[in-house]
């Protein structure tokens, strides 16, 4: 849940998109984009398990699931897009921040047995098109981000890639995670099941997240422009046709409190080499100077 403390935003855009793209073999990927956008609505988009749903509150849901297929390679990313403005409205500058919890984020990873090396972070390339078959075997993601007027200033991540253990004695090769791209978020992996080469089971989770970002000093009637992205990411590959191989992203991503705060911006003290002079001072001055001017004229 997202909590916008008052008052309320005049307008937001919600937008939910999910993408899916899947390779059978060497054949070009195939892309499908489900995507949906409302003001002061609720915006959702599915693709078969896959769902991203986003509220005009806040509210905002991302799930990428895999289940078992056949020979190929899928990707799945799921994003749920909240945009907003904000005014400050009072009669002088202030400072804003803005401050965000998550929670509840975690994902289940399954895989059969899986074969070769090398492989690398599938989500690393933005191009939905590619889907690399040198890739790692199962993997999934969890991002969130906050953007002022267009700008990153905040991006929590954390990628979990399953490999398999190479050269190994035998063909049940035992999928070992590593983390990746691992930033503001505490992730863990956890034993579901044990791993006995044909599934193994691990649960992928982040710890619960709060923060407060500075967004600066705001003069009186001026606007900024605030948009949060949730995104989760799903990825399997399956070359032996064993349908037991997936990655889940079960949970959703909930966002359980989001709001702006303020203060009064301190005005920078006086220069203490610059020393106001007084309204008597400046009376002095102005005698001086026309006492002057008075001998100039007598003198001449």
């Amino acid at each position: 849940t997202f909590l916008l403390s008052p008052p309320a935003p005049a307008a937001t855009i919600s937008s939910a998109t999910v993408t899916s793209a899947n390779q059978v073999n060497n054949d070009p990927a195939v892309v499908v984009v489900e995507t949906d956008s409302v003001t002061d609505g609720t915006a959702s988009a599915s693709l078969g398990f896959n769902n991203a749903i986003q509220n005009a509150d806040g509210t905002s849901e991302v799930n990428a699931t895999i289940p078992g297929f056949g020979s190929g390679s899928t990707r799945v990313t799921s994003e749920a897009k909240l945009e907003f403005s904000e005014t400050n409205a009072t009669q002088g500058t202030r400072t804003y921040s803005l401050d965000f919890t998550l929670s509840g984020l975690s994902t289940e990873i399954s895989t059969s047995r899986s074969y070769g090396s090398n492989l690398t972070n599938p989500f690393d390339n933005p191009d939905p098109g590619v889907v690399d078959v040198d890739s790692a075997y199962t993997a999934a993601s969890f991002e969130y981000s906050i953007q002022l007027n267009g700008v990153d200033i905040y991006t929590a991540r954390a990628d979990v890639l399953g490999l398999a253990e190479y050269p190994s004695p035998s063909f049940d090769l035992v999928q070992t995670y590593s983390f990746d791209n691992v930033l503001n978020f505490a992730p863990t992996i956890t034993p579901i099941v044990p791993g006995g080469g044909v599934i193994d089971a691990f649960e992928f989770s982040v710890a619960d997240l709060s923060g407060s970002i500075e967004l600066g000093d705001f003069a009186a009637g001026e606007s900024f422009d605030i948009t949060s992205i949730l995104t989760a990411r799903a990825f399997a590959t399956n070359f032996e046709g064993e349908n037991a191989v997936g990655a889940f992203v079960q949970d959703p991503i909930t966002i359980s409190s989001f709001g702006f705060s303020s203060t009064p911006t301190q005005q920078p003290p006086p220069d203490p080499g610059v020393v106001p002079l007084p309204a008597a001072g400046w009376l002095l001055l102005g005698a001086l100077g026309g006492l002057v001017a008075f001998r100039r004229r007598q003198t001449a």
